[in-house]
């Protein structure tokens, strides 16, 4: 076995009001847990109790003496709701402890359908277990009936599992009644209570097989009262009327009994109930109620003198009587003195020898009594049935070995899957692979189909997650946000803004626009400027000056050679790959050159960058190379301005996909540099622009093993620019996969709130590692007072911005999960939000308004800070800070209308200029009249309006609802998460969050800043897919028909 136990109880409540355990003491539990190791010689203890505190001091005194322990904390007669919520404490307690070291195998709780309510009917334990009991002897309806509770147990499990698996990182198992029938798939260990009635030992025994399910099976606990006769369960009651005798040797023959037939049967593990039972105290005659207690050890009652010994108890038979020798066997030949077991002893360490303890067959009484107990019908070959049979498990000196067991050869049918290699059947892994919420989604599928109503867990519907879509999204102007503005102000004038900003958005760019004939015919046409020499040489030197520093992924020397090369005598034509990367690194030094625009198909910039994006789908059949990934990587960096926003992602995936894949190649020399430059920098980018527009990374971190070279054209004064940004990427990643990915969306918020903190300790200490000469956010030196080149002051700006956009996220995302009565910090939290929406607006005058810049930073984190910051100011309208905060709304408004004078139009930022207007006249009529104009009392700011502001609830939506759009019914307690059937609508009239409901495209629903101004292109495959057979090097084609290919941009 691999566990070999007992059971420790430090305090239970069988009864509500009466504790198992009444006086907990430390110096007691480590005096029991060195008598379990080292009398008993067990190797494993399984400590069960309600209180957690007891349960983390008794498993550290087991640790300290070498045991592994079995963690079960155990909360009686309450509903699931709220052991759900105990456990998830527990399972924290429990991660401490196997981050100390602890050998730990978490329980989640123990029959959880007789000692808990909710399963079985019934208000009390005797109800419950009489409901039972009557199951077992009823019709095939009621047989049913137990399967249905059982389908539901399985469903209160799961719930357990979600809060327990997110936490605790070790082994987890469940103790069932074997009544109980447990979908074991979704736990490590099979924990079974078996008790044993009045079968014979091979019926009991095969009994076993349903429970080896590829899984390490494991015994429960159980025990046997202490007195002759004693009835087949184990119990107390006897037979025929008979006046029980004590007998402290019934209790060790029938334990020492099943441990026989438990060892033969090859379980993995086992457990004694229970080394101490205080409630059951010894006496005399009618007072001796340690009868029916089913402890090792005897405790004295309080007025004995033996009850303040210590320890307090006395050992029983089943206790005291070891098998074991006190001298090994070779010290009893040799006749000297043994130190004793556990071995090895100190004579056979000297003398180099085997040292084995020999055991010994402890002589019993005969058990003249059993002849009053009532013939059970059981055979007499199987003398062992007739004692009492409710042990799950046995043997009191734990070092003694189990008898061998012959394995019968399987039909080679039975199994087709080999055991591993690397398996051992003595060996418990405490490493397991994650389970995330499609593996949820599987086991529902597989509970669905074996129910009796399977549809019942296929009705659960799961939105998409993301920061601006799903159950954890971080929209703007939301359907609740939008009400509780109208609320506030008195009208719907923000309603019909963001309606007037969808519209504007289709009208500026959900147009058709035309490119030039090369972008769908592929004709081959040379940009104008590539004639002049001296506007190609200044558009190199400004990319490798402007771009190369942030994004350092070329070789200057390399690039400036290969491309003086071009066009000479003798020289072979280059490839694709080579023309798109030129043609896009001088498209970008464009754009710093005065070349660029905000409109698509317009200016010199995108006439260069068309050469390189009409060879897009030439480079996508190509194989994969260190040029190809560059070109991409560049291609990339161009789409992340205003011109080319909807083509980034489209660019982007590929590119991730090419370096992904050249991770295996073999690189030398320079290669080897460039390519992790390369691919470091890329990897900032699609991390980066894919957290801020809401969508999942197509990098998979876990498989990354590429190193991060030294760039020192990335170091500004002493400063590792390269290093800082590939650190934020990876914290953005993870903050994205822990908070925001579907597999985390079932976490309850003691989750999300741990992460949280996490996640902020990390951005501390990346902006901690930030010198502060200006690049440091809340350093002394501010981005606007650096010296020397702008280009050290615009990765500042960067530096700023990326700080104060993600600490302002992860602060939204606290107060969603932050309970109300944490109202100190529920106030921190805010002010934090606050701050972080300030401090970006504060940073927006140092904005380059220009078309290199991204999106992300011209438009997408400043507007973000401002509608935050909006809705502060509306909701806070006698803040100390309203004044300030509206001189600050009136700065994004001034940078906005920049924006659109600057874009010429294409970019509809004046609108923004709207939300100010409108916030500065609400507050100036509260100020002014202590009202508003329309005699709405604005809410002054509480702890319970921000928790409405910001932690709206979101639902999982069944089928059913999505596709009816039948009334929902959302109460006020949001745990519950339930859902109104088709036709049951109620009165509620709590708020919530309608995003997931199916709405008409002209419905206003959460906000993405990101798309707010950004368009992608749906009808790109002509583009790419046109003419693929064709020769289409656009610098050697063949001149073609003058088509012209029209790309709706939506």
């Amino acid at each position: 076995m691999q566990y070999r136990g007992v059971v420790y109880d430090v305090g239970l409540h069988f009864e509500p009001n009466t504790p198992s355990v009444d006086s907990f003491s430390p110096r007691l539990v480590e005096h029991d847990m060195r008598t379990i190791a080292d009398d008993l010689h067990a190797n494993a203890v399984r400590i069960e109790g309600e209180s957690i505190a007891r349960l983390v001091t008794a498993a550290r005194a087991a640790h300290a003496r070498g045991l592994a322990v079995l963690f079960n904390p155990w909360k009686m007669h309450s509903p699931a709701h709220e052991v759900q919520g105990y456990l998830a404490e527990a399972a924290q307690a429990a991660e401490e402890l196997r981050a100390q070291g602890v050998d730990i195998v978490f329980v989640a709780q123990c029959e959880f359908t007789i000692f808990n309510e909710g399963i079985f009917p019934g208000k009390t334990l005797m109800e419950r277990v009489g409901w039972m009991v009557s199951i077992g002897q009823a019709s095939d309806e009621h047989l049913t009936a137990l399967g249905q509770a059982s389908a539901k147990l399985n469903g209160v499990l799961r719930l357990f599992l979600d809060v327990i698996r997110p936490v605790f990182h070790g082994r987890v198992t469940y103790s069932a009644g074997s009544w109980e029938q447990v979908y074991w798939a979704m736990f490590d260990i099979v924990g079974v209570d078996y008790y044993r009635h009045s079968e014979p030992e091979a019926e009991y025994v095969d009994g076993l097989d349903k429970y080896r399910l590829g899984k390490s099976p494991s015994r429960g606990a159980g025990g046997f009262a202490l007195l002759e006769g004693a009835n087949v369960d184990g119990t107390g009651k006897f037979a025929d009327g008979v006046v029980p005798t004590y007998s402290e040797t019934e209790q060790a023959d029938y334990i020492e009994t099943q441990l026989r037939l438990l060892a033969d049967a090859a379980i993995d593990g086992a457990f004694v109930y229970v080394f101490s039972f205080p409630t059951y105290r010894a006496g005399q005659g009618a007072r001796n109620l340690d009868m029916m207690s089913f402890s090792l050890v005897k405790t004295w009652p309080e007025d004995d003198e033996r009850c303040k010994r210590m320890p307090p108890w006395s050992p029983k038979e089943s206790l005291e009587s070891s098998r074991t020798h006190k001298s090994c066997d070779a010290c009893t030949n040799r006749k000297v003195r043994c130190s004793g077991a556990p071995g090895p002893c100190s004579n056979c360490v000297r003398r180099q020898t085997e040292c084995i303890f020999g055991v010994r067959k402890l002589g019993r009484k005969p058990n003249v009594v059993r002849q009053f107990i009532a013939n059970t019908g059981t055979e007499s070959g199987n003398s062992s049935s007739d004692g009492p049979q409710c042990c799950t498990v046995s043997v009191l000196d734990f070092a003694t070995p189990p008898s061998p067991k012959l394995l019968q050869p399987a039909a080679p049918e039975s199994n087709p899957t080999p055991r591993s290699v690397a398996s051992d059947p003595g060996r418990g892994g405490r490493h397991r692979i994650p389970v995330l919420h499609v593996d949820r989604v599987l086991e529902r599928a597989e509970v669905a189909l074996a129910s009796s109503k399977g549809i019942i867990y296929n009705k659960q519907y799961v939105r998409g997650n993301g920061i601006f879509s799903g159950d954890n999204s971080l929209t703007y102007f939301s359907e609740t946000r939008l009400k509780s503005l109208s609320q506030c102000l008195g009208h719907d004038r923000v309603r019909a803004l963001v309606e007037r900003i969808s519209g504007t958005v289709n009208l500026h760019m959900r147009t058709i626009v035309n490119f030039s004939s090369n972008m769908g015919t592929r004709q081959a046409k040379t940009p104008g400027c590539l004639s002049d020499k001296a506007r190609v040489s200044e558009c190199t030197r400004l990319y490798f000056e402007r771009v190369h520093p942030r994004f350092p992924f070329l070789d200057r020397a390399a690039f400036e050679a290969t491309a003086a090369s071009q066009g000479q005598p003798n020289v072979i034509p280059r490839s694709k790959s080579w023309t798109a990367l030129f043609h896009t690194v001088l498209a970008l030094g464009s754009e710093y050159a005065g070349g660029g625009s905000f409109e698509p198909g317009k200016g010199e910039s995108w006439e260069l960058f068309s050469v390189a994006l009409a060879n897009y789908t030439d480079l996508m059949l190509l194989p994969d190379s260190l040029t190809t990934l560059q070109a991409f990587t560049a291609m990339t960096i161009y789409a992340l301005g205003m011109s080319s926003v909807g083509l980034d992602q489209i660019i982007m995936s590929e590119a991730v996909r090419r370096a992904q894949n050249l991770q295996e190649a073999r690189f030398s020399g320079n290669a080897t540099d460039a390519f992790r430059r390369t691919f470091w920098s890329l990897y900032c980018l699609e991390k980066i622009t894919s957290f801020h527009h809401g969508r999942s990374s197509g990098f998979v971190d876990c498989d990354i093993a590429c190193p991060i070279p030294y760039a020192q054209d990335s170091i500004f004064g002493g400063y590792n620019w390269f290093l800082s940004f590939i650190k934020h990427a990876r914290l953005l990643s993870r903050a994205y996969t822990s908070l925001f990915a579907i597999g985390v969306s079932d976490n309850p918020d003691e989750y999300y709130l741990d992460i949280i903190d996490q996640l902020s300790e990390e951005l501390e200490e990346w902006r901690v590692s930030i010198p502060d000469t200006g690049f440091r956010p809340g350093g002394v030196l501010k981005p606007h007072r650096m010296e020397g080149e702008s280009l050290a002051r615009t990765c500042a700006v960067s530096i700023h911005f990326f700080y104060y956009s993600f600490l302002q996220t992860v602060s939204r995302m606290a107060l969603r999960h932050l309970p109300a009565s944490q109202v100190a910090k529920r106030e921190a939290v805010l002010n934090t939000v606050e701050h972080a929406s300030r401090s970006l607006i504060e940073l927006t005058p140092l904005i380059e308004v220009a078309p290199y810049t991204p999106m992300w930073m011209l438009a997408g984190i400043p507007v973000a800070g401002f509608f935050v910051l909006f809705d502060i100011t509306i909701h806070n309208p006698r803040s100390p800070l309203a004044t300030s905060n509206l001189a600050l709304l009136d700065i994004v408004a001034g940078h906005s209308s920049q924006l659109e004078y600057m874009s010429k139009g294409i970019i509809p930022g004046s609108v923004i200029g709207e939300f100010a207007h409108i916030a500065r006249n609400y507050v100036n009529d509260v100020g002014g009249g202590g009202g508003s104009s329309t005699g709405n009392t604005p809410p002054r700011h509480t702890p319970e309006n921000s928790q409405y502001l910001y932690s709206q609830p979101y639902w999982s939506l069944p089928q059913a609802v999505t596709q009816s759009m039948v009334a929902m019914d959302v109460t006020a307690d949001f745990s519950d998460m339930n859902l109104v059937a088709e036709g049951e609508q109620t009165d509620s009239i709590e708020s919530m969050d309608i995003e997931g409901l199916p709405m008409p495209p002209s419905n206003v629903m959460g906000t993405d800043v990101m798309g707010l101004f950004g368009f992608w292109v749906p009808d790109m495959d002509p583009l790419l897919y046109q003419g693929l057979t064709g020769q289409n090097d656009p610098l050697h084609g063949t001149p073609q028909a003058d088509n012209t290919a029209c790309v709706e941009m939506s």
